[in-house]
């Protein structure tokens, strides 16, 4: 059965929508600015996930919707790339994976043993969460903590009695 508010999530035509005769005739225009990417999320407190039964598997996901008193790219991040400009380095930084405060955690770095860093970033609505070490939606993770969870990196060089591998 389709959730009731299913068509929150489908993309929406923006005032400056052009209809495809319209668009070759300005080909310079971005394609991007033609749909608005929605920026619903489950509202905090949602309950999702699955349960088995006799007669099957049931999902439960959250309703998404727009988390009232919240505005994108304000009370959370919306980043479309990996902005520019990043103090964040792995020097120093045991090999792992961090969360970048200055970009409010929806960046993310992966430090390799010889220094050489790779960036990434969690979809809209969701923040890298340190202690897990996974994009999470965003009222889900305190950013500002995750520094000091940096050294948790060093469980993924230890085996399962602790000793260092």
């Amino acid at each position: 059965m389709r959730n009731a508010n299913w068509h929150l999530n489908a993309p929406r035509k923006l005032k400056g929508y052009r209809e495809k005769e319209e668009e070759e005739e300005e080909e310079e225009e971005d394609e991007a600015d033609d749909f608005a990417v929605p920026n619903f999320v489950p509202a905090p407190g949602a309950r999702h996930g699955f349960t088995v039964s006799s007669d099957g598997v049931h999902l439960f996901l959250p309703t998404f919707q727009q988390v009232d008193g919240y505005t994108p790219g304000v009370d959370y991040p919306i980043y479309d790339s990996v902005p520019f400009g990043l103090t964040f380095t792995c020097g120093g930084k045991l090999p792992g994976y961090y969360a970048d405060p200055e970009a409010r955690c929806q960046v993310w770095h992966w430090c390799l043993p010889n220094g050489r860093m790779f960036s990434f970033l969690c979809p809209n609505g969701t923040v890298f969460s340190q202690s897990a070490r996974v994009c999470d939606w965003w009222f889900k993770v305190d950013c500002n903590d995750s520094p000091r969870l940096y050294g948790i990196n060093d469980d993924l060089y230890r085996d399962v009695n602790g000793n260092k591998i």
